[in-house]
Order: structure tokens, then sequence, then C-alpha cells
């Protein structure tokens, strides 16, 4: 009972009121009603006292929770057990009270022998010998009180309620053993769920592992993929690139095409590659970049010179910043740069660098191989093309001068023409040779007079690249000079300083001094000429006609040189 839930504690607690109320009201009655049955005042006043007490002190145990728990309990149980035996057996038999209290006798009996025992077969066996006990000693009371007859119809209540209260207690005991059997069924049954929950947790928990692990080699691998996916795409780039070096013959593309696979493979915020003057027979430094920043950009190649100096004086060691240390170059500026590469380029010989900057301050954490790969290429591109030049230039160039000989001249001029034409532009020709030559090989020698003509080609060459054309070496001492774009108007101030300055260059052989002077002669299309295919014959007859009014002149191609050229031919 100690294990009741609390709907059966109130209900218990409700009975117990009633039982008692009912018992005290049958005393009651007993005494003052029943004058058939009626009880001793001594005894009305000893069982209202006795059983009120009993009725007040089960509802204090069971409010404080002492209810089948506690050895009082039982104790006070087993004396409301026998106080009822004992008034059973001092009250009239077969009265309402000796009815109640059998019925209190019967109820009391099983709480004492139920309460607290666990349903435990011995303890209950013990329990219902001490009733037994007590029911003996109130059957042994009973026949002293009273007759043969009498004692006899107690004796059969008194049995007859030991069997109904022995039935009763076996019964639930058997119930309880059913229960607890149930009960224990249900257990193994939820030992083995609980068995099989804990291996299917432990299952789970082995497939959550597993799959995490699966997940996380799937991420390894997608990241590894990734990765060989870059570098498969690194490797088609570099065989690419060195594919467009090995066949490129053009500096400027050969820097486009390179700065343009690094953006594209490795994505930093600028690249940029510095050449220095000379390299590539380039007469300026070269500068090629790509930037998302244009400040930076404008700020790099205002400043390329100073930085490829302190490139240059690492000896061929590059340099990779990162922090702070970026702070020091300028041209960075504002902008988020947090790694910086400065890479010479050059085997045997610096000659250029290349510029990386990104906003990851990781950016070269796997190295350099991908860049030095491709100045490693760039390089051999460089030295093929300056290869390549040499002995372009053997073929398009004068041995002695190095300024265009006659033979590239007339590729050179179609082809000018040709886009001058197309353009719509003027073109200025100029046909120009040193005057009295060869009193310089006959006075000074041919080395003297080699002297003169390379002077001479050397500021015609410079005067005309200044001003977009070019020069060319026409026959021994006479000197080609095309201006695109110009027409007579605009080359005569050129060709006028070009003049003015070859006569005032001496010539120095260590023995003599040698002034020099020439025979210019102009022709310009569309202004003079409209026939582009007789441009330097036009420029020769111009020419001419200065050598045969006194030399040292610069003559404009005009009608009177025609008229000139037929009264020499009469005469």
């Amino acid at each position: 009972m100690g294990d009741m839930p609390a709907t059966s504690v109130n209900n218990y607690t409700v009975l117990q009121k009633v039982a008692s109320i009912m018992l005290i009201g049958l005393i009651i009655f007993s005494r003052f009603l029943d004058s058939a049955s009626s009880i001793s005042l001594t005894l009305f006043v000893v069982m209202l006292t006795v059983v009120s007490s009993f009725a007040v002190l089960d509802s204090i145990l069971i409010h404080y929770a002492y209810f089948g728990k506690d050895v009082l309990f039982r104790v006070i149980k087993f004396a409301e057990l026998v106080t009822y035996f004992m008034f059973y057996a001092f009250v009239p038999t077969g009265s309402m009270l000796a009815i109640a209290l059998i019925m209190a006798v019967c109820i009391v009996a099983e709480e004492f022998i139920i309460s607290a025992s666990e349903y435990d077969r011995l303890v209950i066996f013990s329990r219902e010998m001490g009733v037994s006990v007590v029911a003996v000693i109130s059957v042994v009371v009973a026949y002293i009180r009273n007759d043969e007859i009498v004692w006899v119809g107690f004796l059969l209540t008194i049995v007859l309620a030991m069997i109904l209260v022995g039935f009763h207690v076996a019964w639930l005991v058997s119930k309880v053993d059913y229960y607890e059997h149930e009960l224990s069924e249900i257990k193994i049954e939820a030992d083995h769920l609980n068995d099989s929950n804990r291996k299917l947790s432990e299952y789970q928990e082995k497939i959550r592992s597993v799959n995490e692990e699966i997940n996380y080699q799937k991420v390894e691998l997608k990241t590894a993929m990734k990765e060989l996916e870059h570098m498969n795409f690194e490797s088609d780039s570099q065989k690419e690139l060195m594919k467009f070096l090995a066949s490129s013959f053009d500096v400027k593309k050969s820097l486009s095409t390179t700065i343009s696979t690094i953006m594209d493979v490795k994505m930093p915020k600028l690249a940029a590659i510095y050449l220095e003057a000379g390299s590539c027979r380039n007469k300026k430094a070269m500068l090629h970049s790509e930037t998302v920043y244009t400040k930076m950009d404008d700020s790099l190649k205002s400043d390329a010179d100073r930085i490829y100096e302190s490139v240059k004086n690492r000896k061929g060691q590059g340099a990779v910043l990162t922090g702070s240390s970026i702070g020091t170059y300028e041209f960075v500026g504002e902008n988020d740069i947090k790694s910086l590469a400065l890479l010479p380029i050059g085997s045997d010989k610096i000659y250029g660098m290349l510029v990386i900057a990104s906003d990851n301050e990781f950016f070269f954490e796997k190295g350099l191989s991908f860049y030095e790969a491709i100045m490693a290429e760039l390089d051999i591109s460089v030295k093929n093309i300056v290869l390549y030049m040499k002995t372009e230039d053997m073929a398009r160039r004068d041995g002695l001068t190095g300024i265009f000989n006659r033979l590239y001249f007339g590729q050179l001029f179609s082809e000018t023409v040709e886009s001058i034409k197309r353009d719509g532009k003027p073109v200025a020709v100029a046909l120009f040779d040193i005057d009295k030559f060869k009193n310089v090989n006959d006075t000074y020698g041919h080395l003297a007079g080699d002297e003169v003509i390379k002077l001479v080609a050397h500021t015609a060459e410079k005067y005309s690249e200044v001003n977009g054309g070019f020069a060319a070496r026409y026959g021994g001492e006479e000197f080609l000079v095309i201006l695109p774009g110009y027409d007579e108007h605009t080359a005569l101030p050129v060709l006028k300083g070009m003049h003015e300055e070859i006569k005032a260059t001496v010539v120095d052989t260590g023995k003599h001094q040698i002034n020099v002077d020439c025979s210019i002669g102009l022709t310009a299309y569309p202004t003079l000429c409209k026939d582009t295919d007789i441009l330097v014959s036009r420029a020769d007859k111009a020419m001419y006609y200065s050598k045969r009014h006194g030399r040292g002149q610069l003559i404009i191609d005009s009608p009177v040189i025609d008229e000139d050229l037929k009264e020499e031919n009469n005469d």
C-alpha cells in the first residue's frame, strides 16, 4: 500500500474517514437507540474514545505520509486490530455494532498484513499468524464471557472473517505475482528493447562516424580535385604560354600574353613585367601591367625605375613581402594589398622584374614555382627575340651605319604607302647625300669617310624616329628620310633642324677635323606628287637641283625643277 498512487491514497483516506464515522455512529446508536443490545456506559466511553483516537491518528499518519511506509503505522494498525478484536468480544453478538466491528477487524487485519510487506510471502505469513493469535485470544475472551451457543456463533464469525481476509490477501498476492510476472516479462522485453536500442544507437553512431568520415573524405577529395584541376589548368596555361613565347618574336605581345596568363591562372590584384632599356633592343624601359586598381597602376609606372633598381641591387634575390613591410613601396597606396612579390628576370644578367600583388596574405604560401617557371620561359623568349632581331637586322640594316638598307627600305616604304593611303594621310620623302664626299675619301681616307657616313646616318635616324618616321641608306653617301603624316610644310622644319645639326657637327679623326654638309631634296604625297611610285624619284630630282645650284641646300619639289632638267638636257 505504501506504493499506491496518489488517487488510491486519496480514495483510501476517504474510505477510512467514512468507515470511522460509521463505526462511531454505530457505537452511539448501540448505546442510546438500540435498547435490546445496548452496551454499558464504560464500554461506550472506552469504545468511542478509542475509535475516535484511532480515526484521528490514521488521518495524521496518512497526512504526513506514514501510510504503509513506517513501523509506527504497522504498530498502530496491530494495536487497532487487537482493540477491535477485544471490542468485538464484548459487544452483543449479531448486533449492527458487532457487524461493523467484524468488518473493521477485516479491514484493519488486511491493512496490517499487506502494508509495507512488498508482498513477500514469508512476511505476509508471519503477519497472518499474528492476526490468528489475536483472533484466538479474542475467541478465548468471548468464550469466557458468553455461553456456548453465543461463543459458537462468535467463533464461526471470526473464522469466516479470517477465511475471507486470508482469501482476499491470497488473491492480492496472486494478483501481485501475476503483475510482477508480467512486469518481469515487460522488463525483460524492455531490457531486450533497450539492448536492441543500445546496439542500434551504437550502429547508428558507427554509421554517423562513417558518414562523417566519408563526408570529410569527400571534402578532402573535392579539395584535392580542385587543386588537381587548378594544377592541370596551371600546367596547360604554362604549356600554351610556352608555345606562344617559343613562336613569338614580338616583345610587347610576349609581355602582354605572359601577364594575361598570370592574371587568368593566379588572379592577383596586380601583375606587371618591367624590362630595362636595351634588354631587347628597346631604347626605353618597357612596363606592361594589368590591375584592378587604376591609381596603383599609374603609380607603378611612375616609380618603376626606382623599384627595379632596388630589385637589381639584391643581386638576383627576389623579395616576397607581407604585412607592414609592403608600405615601404609607395605605389601600393591605400589599396588593400597584403602580399607583394618583386622577382628579378634574367638568368645570366638581371634585366627586368616581375611584380605580383594580392589582397590575400597567404597568396604566395605554396611557393613561387609557377612564376619562376614563367620567368624562365620569358627569359628564353626575350633572348630568342634579341637573337632574332640581330639576325633580322643583318638583313634589314646597313652594316656600317645601323640604319635600314635599301632592300628593306623598299618593303617598309611599300607598307607605309599602303597605310597612309588607307588612312588618307600625307607622307613626306626626303633624299639627300653628302656634299663632296669623294674629296673626303681622297683627302682623309676611307676610314674618315666611314665616320662621316655614320654621323650623317645617326642624325637622320634620330630626327626621323623622333617624328614617327624612319631613315635608310639609299646608296654610298645617299640617305632617305620618310615622315608619314607630314606634308612639305610640316616636314620642312624637321629637315631644316636635321640639316643644321649635320652642318654644325665636326668629325674629329684625331688628325683632322672634317666639316660636313649635304644637299636635300623634299617632296610630299599627295600635295606635291600624286603618284607614290615616283616619290623617291621626285625627291632625287629635287636633291639633284640642289647640287646644281650650289649644294648645301634643302630644295622642295616643284615644276621649276622639271624645267631646269629640260634645259640641262637641251644643253
